[in-house]
């Protein structure tokens, strides 16, 4: 409707007001007889016209309204019983935040984009300063290990080079070779004994440093204690003796005592190294070789363990086969992983553990049916072993199956490995506050898109079903919670007061003028209802599309049906507190001649109303009809049987028509029969089944069902109200008021009682419960 055509609505209006009877239909004959569209226009304010108008027409001639006049119950109703308040309404594509989302989405593009250049150039910078750290590390390590190995080879070749040293060996060797010699020569010559006394400083060096001296013939003709005096070389220590007698100083990697000797048990447990040089005769000819010994735990083992990055971070040695050859930092974990090759004392790791890669993490809980002998050599071993020095910043698992960053380098001179490691996730710990920040961002942004998102897929949705608005005058639609077989109901929100209401949009209705006098009889009927048990009707009115739609009170909570869906039977004092709240609502609606005619579970919420707990109130006057003469004006016809099934009274199965407040009663005996047994009073498969128990089959007593003990009296108050004629059912709901009054004395129930029941409710995640 433009400018032009709203003034001249309005001029028409405005006269057509003050008109009554024959001359306000003579004054529109004339006035619109060219256009009845303009006649219809104006016929149709005058037909809501009340005296109190809440928004004068005249003070609005540039808006363009949405919807059509409304007709809304005023706070003091006219002798005509009429208001008319004009509604406008906001169409979805006003109120659709399409440019936000567009915004989120390129502010969580831009913000993901920088989130992840910056975590690329912190994790690269990152990855610079650990291969730094690592590698550093690593040439300190083998440093310090050089420079004692080189100590090592200057002491022993001191002692080998030792004049009076040397003479004792060659006579010791002399000895041996004599034909038939036997071990008690050598341990009862007098150049053992010199040689004894010769090399008794060594031990005042260094506690736990040994010597043995071997012949050129694989013969140990000496030892500081004696032990190995005569043995053989055994086939293992064959290629050491012979580059010592080709003139080399050699380190040897650390090996169980007795594996060079022939005949002695290798001791895995005690680990010894050695470091050996060829003693020469006066002619210049290597004749043995002098071998100083130790224990391997307390240089080189030392050595390596001495700096180490951070909690998980190690440095060890490892030969040509993958075997580990120092002790390793937690030796708990690799024997709670089941790594040791044999059973040993957990602080010993050396030559017990092989660098293979299991192909998960062990202290995880990975485990593998393939024997650890089959399992890769780690990445780091492979490439080590192949002569490949190196890092890996990126990761691989080591022996274990944790994922590792490391640096190795192998030393060909003593023919093993050093690499130090340490865990990925200790390596890149710092990322995480940069992916936390970041992701904190991206997340706040999701949540905010989702919301924007969610927010237009509801309007979306609610365009589909109330049509092109959501704003219905004063209140916003927000969600559907609720629908039935005469319409729905959404939750919605006043504009000014921002109390939270539900309205119910009527389904299949045709807008003609009989409908619309039904409508508003039956709202009328409904808000005149004031007990604090009824729920109360705020507005109503009709859209634009001819949806006809009322406002009432929201009631978060359960009915009574979703109530006993989740708790089962309720006790006799929570039932008799309930059932007192909804006589009291049916008492006053029955006072004022109106039959609710669909009093079932579904329509009956328990709530919590201003800090008092389980408060009743009555829903769904829909069906509801007056007892008064005036019934052409009720919303079901006079033969429309309207109700449910297992709650309709059987004399309104006979005649739909019948007005009797009893009929009332009898749907609250088959409510009381439900709560007290969680069952219905009639389980029929099918309409008609139900309808003809309903007719014909005697209910079954409470106190033969019941779970709960039910009073007697109470007992045959459910039974007088399912009776099968009205004239045998409690004469009012007055009268079982006061029978439930007196059964309320001995069975009483305290807003204590509803208070621990709905905390329990809450801790357990239910909306109620069934016990105090």
């Amino acid at each position: 409707m433009d400018s032009e055509r709203h003034q001249q609505v309005c001029k028409l209006f405005e006269t057509a007001v003050e008109l009554e009877g024959n001359a306000r239909l003579e004054y529109l004959d004339l006035a619109c007889r060219e256009d009845p569209r303009l006649r219809n226009e104006v016929g149709s304010l005058l037909q809501y016209h009340d005296e109190q108008t809440l928004i004068p027409l005249a003070a609005i001639p540039q808006v363009s309204v949405s919807l059509k006049p409304l007709v809304s119950r005023s706070a003091t109703p006219s002798r005509k019983g009429r208001s008319i308040r004009l509604w406008l309404s906001r169409p979805i594509a006003s109120i659709a935040p399409r440019p936000m989302l567009v915004i989120i989405v390129i502010l969580t593009m831009c913000l993901a984009l920088l989130g992840e250049w910056v975590h690329q150039g912190i994790e690269r910078s990152l990855r610079q300063s650990l291969e730094t750290q690592l590698q550093t590390l690593l040439q300190v390590d083998v440093a310090a290990l050089e420079n004692w190995i080189d100590f090592e080879d200057a002491r022993v070749e001191r002692w080998a080079q030792n004049e009076d040293v040397r003479r004792a060996i060659g006579q010791l060797v002399q000895i041996s070779e004599k034909p038939g010699a036997s071990r008690d020569a050598l341990l009862n010559s007098a150049a053992l004994k010199e040689l004894i006394r010769l090399m008794e400083p060594l031990h005042s060096q260094q506690t736990n440093l040994g010597f043995t001296v071997i012949s050129r013939a694989g013969k140990a003709v000496a030892d500081d204690n004696l032990q190995f005096v005569g043995a053989e070389t055994s086939p293992e220590g064959g290629p050491y003796l012979r580059r010592i007698l080709l003139g080399e100083t050699i380190l040897s990697k650390p090996s169980p005592e007795g594996i060079y000797t022939v005949g002695i048990e290798p001791d895995y447990d005690n680990l010894l190294m050695f470091v050996a040089s060829p003693v020469a005769n006066n002619e210049g000819d290597n004749i043995a070789a002098m071998v100083l010994k130790f224990p391997a735990d307390e240089k080189f083992t030392q050595i390596l363990s001495l700096a180490q990055l951070g909690e998980t971070g190690e440095t060890y040695a490892f030969d040509r086969l993958a075997d580990v050859l120092s002790d390793l930092r937690d030796p708990q974990a690799v024997k709670a992983a089941g790594l040791f090759f044999a059973d040993s004392l957990p602080g010993h790791t050396a030559l017990k553990v092989q660098l293979r890669d299991p192909g998960g993490n062990l202290t995880a809980g990975y485990r593998t049916d393939r024997p650890s002998i089959s399992w890769p050599t780690t990445k780091m071993a492979t490439l080590a072993t192949a002569g490949h020095d190196g890092s890996d910043m990126i990761g691989y698992r080591n022996y274990l199956g944790i994922p590792v960053l490391g640096a190795w380098r192998w030393l060909p001179k003593y023919d093993f490995g050093v690499a130090t490691e340490m865990t990925v996730k200790e390596a890149y710990a710092p990322l995480r506050y940069v992916h936390w920040a970041f992701g904190g961002l991206l997340s706040l942004l999701g949540l905010l898109f989702g919301f924007v998102l969610v927010t237009s897929l509801s309007h979306l949705r609610l365009h589909r079903e109330v049509g092109a608005t959501t704003q219905l005058g004063e209140y916003t639609l927000k969600e559907l919670i609720g629908q039935g077989g005469m319409g729905k109901v959404y939750k919605a929100q006043h504009a000014l007061l921002r109390r939270p209401t539900a309205i119910k949009l009527l389904d299949g209705i045709e807008a003609d003028r009989e409908t619309v006098l039904r409508f508003e009889r039956e709202v009328q009927l409904t808000s005149e209802l004031t007990h604090p048990n009824t729920i109360q009707i705020y507005d109503f009115g009709r859209t634009q599309e001819e949806l006809f739609y009322y406002v009432m009170e929201f009631l978060p909570g359960l009915n009574l049906e979703e109530l006993v869906a989740v708790s089962g039977a309720l006790p006799v004092g929570r039932v008799l507190h309930l059932l007192h709240q909804i006589c009291g609502s049916l008492a006053e609606a029955h006072q004022r001649g109106l039959i609710h005619r669909d009093i079932k579970p579904a329509n009956i919420m328990v709530c919590d109303r201003g800090g008092v707990f389980d408060v009743i109130k009555v829903l769904d006057f829909g069906l509801a009809k007056s007892s008064q003469s005036d019934q052409q004006l009720l919303i079901t016809g006079p033969q429309q049987l309207g109700g449910t099934p297992r709650f309709i009274a059987p004399e309104r199965i006979q005649d739909p028509s019948t007005l009797d407040p009893r009929s009332d009663i009898y749907s609250l005996g088959a409510v009381t029969f439900f709560l007290l047994t969680g069952r219905h009073v009639y389980t029929g498969k099918s309409t008609a089944d139900l309808l003809y128990q309903v007719m014909n089959v005697v209910p079954e007593r409470l106190n033969h069902i019941s779970a709960v003990d039910v009073p007697q009296e109470l007992d045959e108050l459910v039974a007088a109200c399912l009776a099968k004629t009205p004239e045998d059912r409690p004469e009012s709901i007055d009268a079982i008021m006061r029978k439930l009054d007196r059964l309320a004395k001995t069975l009483p129930w305290s807003q204590a009682d509803a208070l621990r029941c709905w905390e329990t409710a809450i801790q357990s995640k239910y909306p109620m419960c069934t016990q105090p």
